[in-house]
């Protein structure tokens, strides 16, 4: 009898073990199913660095075509010689803070280390050049400021339309922009 006390006491305590390890296995799944969550456990995470670059060139663009224009003259009003306002006509942008220079070239009627404008016969009105270099690129937004920055006029001294025929007289110039 002794045995069978034994035997009974014994699968009870089994039975009850076997009960406290099922609650355990219970509340152990039930947390591991939340800490997987919460963890993230079944999605991966990467964070690589990206370089992101460019390089932004130097570069100038002209629109239109500039004039230095004295207009109508005569050697009464004019005797003092004359200089154009500032050349018109003309848009250039450069890249912000580029710096550029600029060098006009001799023209068409270029004689004895002078520019002049020329009428249709041999007639000349010398001439000269000023502008201001260098200057600096302010950026596609804005296409007038640098043109009014690089100050390009023509001047002609006091007497040279005095021995004269009256007609149209002109010239061309080369302006070399260096950016």
């Amino acid at each position: 009898m002794k045995k069978i006390l034994w035997l009974m006491a014994a699968n009870a305590a089994m039975s009850m073990r076997k009960e406290v390890m099922k609650k355990y296995i219970v509340v152990l799944s039930a947390m591991l199913m939340v800490l997987s969550m919460v963890s993230g456990a079944y999605a991966g995470t990467a964070t690589p660095n990206v370089g992101v670059s460019g390089t932004i060139m130097n570069t100038c663009v002209v629109g239109g075509s500039g004039t230095m224009a004295f207009g109508t003259l005569d050697a009464n009003t004019n005797s003092a010689g004359l200089t154009t306002p500032i050349m018109s006509g003309m848009t250039l942008w450069c890249t912000k803070g580029d710096s550029v220079t600029f060098a006009v070239g001799n023209g068409l009627n270029y004689a004895a280390s002078t520019r002049n404008m020329k009428d249709s016969g041999t007639d000349l009105i010398p001439y000269t050049v000023s502008f201001t270099t260098p200057v600096a690129g302010l950026g596609k937004s804005d296409t007038t400021t640098m043109v009014t920055n690089l100050a390009l006029k023509a001047t002609f001294a006091a007497g040279a339309l005095d021995n004269l025929p009256a007609g149209s007289y002109s010239d061309t110039i080369v302006l070399t922009i260096t950016y």
